[in-house]
């Protein structure tokens, strides 16, 4: 079936939609798993000035202080910095990128397959629609991070289109040179496409590539080597906690997790976004029995298609055994131990397309007529459209996909830990305990785990346990952790010394981690040293200027009695974020007490307005009312706080204050004694009560 222009540009768009609808239910997912360090944790994503920093860096920079996992992927970085700068910390526009990435390169597969299969357009057209929809992309587009694959797959696709236009148009070899230098920089498996090029050309420009071989392999040889240069110059190549195997333990589990891969594309009912794979260790395992059969079917498929001079199929097979080599983890993908054989979903996302398209072919083969095709592809898109649809749901947050995943590997420490982490993140500390000591029940003593379990204890109050846990810790490789959560729990016992001392030595370990400078300026401004504080939010302000460390470097400035400063501080705090009602909050009573009373009114109501649960900016209004004449407003204030907020003591100290000042003992003796039994040991209430002698 021939398509005319007109209508191959209709079906680029059905195919696009094709891909983009059934991932419309993921834009409403949140953040999950490794996103959070990539982006909410990563402040160096969070601001432009940091945009050549991206190249110089390892990929994973700020998961772990002691660990680099030895990628380099400086085009997702900047994708994922595009977002933040359009979106902030919201994860619907990064979902968006996603999905519309998706529908761009499953565009790109149709026209691939077209350029393969002119005289076969349904080939192209059902391979391109089953790839659009197929259940085992969700990793790659329902979740954030899985988007290395997106970047590097559309590349690596736009290369190849490039590459074939080359005989016509002489653009088209630079072009496709330029892109496939890019490729890598989203992901490393994208240096597979100068074999997959060579393949294509071996297949449909014989000529043409023979006259060039020499100047072909050394252009291509050249962008790889451009890419290897600077990845090895910026990121270190760590293995990563993977099962050590001999080789021909690595040959065995390489068919054997052919067979799993296979199977996924054929039957994806048992997706899982943690794959427990075990090694196999020989022919006599039947799964790399079975992988070996279906190699060598292919390799047998591949041979009699060369001989038939069928090229489409010649260099699809090649295209599939080219993209899969990767995935034999000859050269070591990093993971947890107890996963074995290294295996993702994800993975599969560019070999797919070739997996897919010589599965339709063998289909288009054995099923004759054009009606029972099409029936088969609609039926086909329909129920995997389904599947997608129902499988997204699973990655919309932590807990589900967590939850989902421990079905299929109950024995896996990560993910109890990691379940116990979201637990834990959401208030529901005693179940975070549970999970993460199940997790080291199953690792043993892990010293990340520990500080997990340790900081999971802290949160819910069982500060002893915590810091026992944090010593059993300190025989591990992760000081700075340790460091860091021992100087929380020290202060969550009220031990702000202590915890200085902690903070300091973190700090020291890990000099550009920004938590442990807000933790240790907010230790000091605890105890008074509000100069210190203030050096600590200048530093971390210098790595990360974000809104709310300016908010809390106004605060300090407050107490130190800089009015001024506190005020700049303040106002830059809300001409970064101008929704945010503690920083209104506080500027209102820096003006206040600057005197300028007409506007310190306006910011403590706007305050309130933005966030009426703000119980600082409340008392603060109502206390300005009170100083500007208007105590009856004053009174209403704080009785409405007094019954809608009844822990609160601050409520209950202003209207003792107020009642006291009117001439009011009795009453103001009434309100101090409500404020005395819930902060029994604020100053004001004692000297109220000393004072009057009662």
């Amino acid at each position: 079936m021939m398509m005319t222009g007109l209508k191959k540009k209709h079906l680029v768009v059905l195919v696009a939609l094709a891909a983009v609808l059934p991932f419309l239910n993921s834009l409403s997912g949140d953040f999950v798993w490794d996103d959070r360090t990539l982006i909410l944790q990563d402040y160096k994503l969070q601001h432009l000035n940091y945009f050549s920093s991206l190249f110089l860096r390892d990929y994973f920079e700020h998961a772990d202080e002691e660990i680099k996992y030895g990628y380099y992927r400086p085009l997702v970085s900047l994708s994922l910095m595009a977002d933040f700068s359009l979106w902030g910390p919201r994860p619907f526009g990064f979902h968006l990128t996603n999905v519309l990435l998706h529908g761009a390169v499953s565009a790109l597969v149709f026209l691939f397959l077209s350029r393969l299969f002119p005289r076969r357009g349904g080939v192209a057209l059902a391979s391109a629609l089953v790839f659009a929809v197929h259940p085992v992309h969700c990793e790659s587009v329902a979740w954030i991070s899985g988007r290395t694959d997106l970047i590097a797959t559309g590349l690596m696709l736009s290369s190849l289109l490039a590459l074939a236009s080359a005989p016509a148009r002489r653009w088209g070899l630079p072009l496709s040179l330029l892109l496939f230098l890019l490729a890598p920089f989203a992901k490393e498996s994208a240096l597979v496409l100068p074999p997959v090029a060579a393949a294509y050309l071996a297949a449909f420009e014989p000529q043409w590539a023979r006259r060039r071989a020499g100047r072909l392999v050394l252009l291509y040889g050249l962008a790889a080597a451009v890419y290897l240069t600077l990845r090895f110059a910026v990121a270190e190549v760590k293995t990563g906690a993977v099962a050590v195997l001999t080789p021909a333990e690595t040959v065995f589990s390489s068919l054997s997790t052919l067979l799993l891969y296979l199977g996924k594309i054929l039957l994806p009912l048992n997706l899982t976004a943690y794959i427990t794979n075990p090694p196999a260790s020989s022919l006599l395992d039947p799964r790399a029995a079975a992988g070996a059969a279906i190699l060598a079917a292919i390799l047998f498929w591949l041979v009699r298609s060369w001989r038939k001079g069928d090229r489409p199929l010649v260099f699809i097979l090649a295209f599939a055994l080219v993209s899969l080599a990767p995935l034999a983890n000859i050269v070591r993908i990093s993971g947890p131990a107890d996963m074995g054989f290294p295996a993702a979903e994800r993975f599969l996302y560019a070999p797919s397309i070739a997996l897919i398209a010589a599965g339709v072919a063998l289909v288009s083969y054995l099923l004759r007529g054009r009606r029972p095709r099409a029936v088969l592809t609609v039926g086909a898109v329909l129920v995997l459209a389904v599947l997608t649809v129902r499988r997204n749901a699973v990655w919309r947050d932590e807990g589900a996909l967590f939850a989902d995943a421990l079905r299929s590997s109950p024995n896996a420490p990560l993910l109890w830990n990691n379940l116990g982490v979201h637990y834990s993140r959401t208030g529901r500390h005693e179940e975070a305990v549970r999970h993460i000591e199940r997790g080291l029940s199953l690792a043993g003593p892990n010293p990340r785990l520990l500080v997990n379990l340790a900081a999971a204890m802290r949160d819910a109050g069982r500060f002893e346990e915590s810091l026992a846990l944090l010593d059993r810790a300190a025989a591990g490789r992760v000081p700075a952790a340790i460091r860091h959560n021992r100087g929380r729990v020290l202060a969550a016992l009220g031990d702000d010394r202590a915890a200085a001392t902690e903070l300091e030595e973190a700090l020291k370990l890990h000099p550009a981690r920004v938590e442990i400078m807000i933790d240790l300026a907010e230790t000091y401004k605890r105890l008074g040293f509000y100069d210190r504080a203030e050096r600590v939010y200048e530093q971390a302000l210098e790595l990360h200027p974000a809104a709310a460390l300016w908010s809390n470097l106004g605060v300090v400035r407050k107490l130190a009695g800089d009015l001024e400063g506190a005020r700049a501080a303040l106002m830059k705090s809300l001409s970064l974020d101008p929704g945010a009602s503690a920083a209104r909050g506080n500027l209102g009573v820096v003006l206040a007490r600057m005197g300028l009373y007409p506007e310190a009114l306006r910011e403590l109501r706007a305050a309130r307005s933005l966030d009426p649960a703000n119980l600082d900016a409340a008392n603060a209004l109502g206390v300005l009312l009170a100083q500007t004449g208007e105590e009856s407003r004053a009174e209403g204030l704080f009785l409405e706080i007094a019954r809608d907020h009844p822990g609160n003591g601050e409520a209950y100290i202003n209207m003792g204050i107020l009642q006291h000042r009117r001439g009011r003992k009795e009453e103001a003796a009434r309100w101090f004694e409500r404020a005395r039994a819930v902060a029994p040991g604020d100053p004001r209430v004692a000297a109220f009560f000393r004072e009057s002698g009662r």
